[in-house]
């Protein structure tokens, strides 16, 4: 008869059959082996969620340098306006770019509203 404590989890099928009052001894093997199916659940899990990371960061990278290639002319505006913004002396500078907002889109400016998406 072998020794348990020797065998690595994936041979457990190969153990010999204990009789039921030697039962006893399986349970610190099957402990460790659920123990262990448990720590390698948890790590799948961190690599499925760092996957869906990268590939949401891959999708907004690629959003951006499509905007920014299509809409440079108004990437231009609106940095000139923050700039202007910043060396205001207001505080409320949301309330300076949600005007500028309102203003850009009663004006029918179609771009403005994409960018504000992303």
């Amino acid at each position: 008869m072998h020794d348990i404590k020797f065998l690595s989890p994936c041979q457990c099928k190969n153990r010999p059959k204990l009789s039921p009052n030697k039962t006893w001894r399986r349970m610190p093997h099957a402990a460790q082996v659920k123990f262990q199916q448990d720590e390698a659940k948890a790590h799948i899990q961190d690599l499925e969620a760092i996957k869906e990371a990268l590939l949401l960061r891959r999708h907004l990278r690629e959003r951006v340098r499509h905007f920014e290639s299509k809409h440079d002319d108004l990437l231009q505006r609106l940095a000139e306006e923050i700039a202007c913004w910043m060396c205001d002396d207001d505080d409320d500078d949301s309330d300076g770019l949600l005007r500028q907002c309102e203003l850009w889109m009663q004006d029918g400016d179609p771009l403005t509203p994409s960018f504000f998406s992303l």
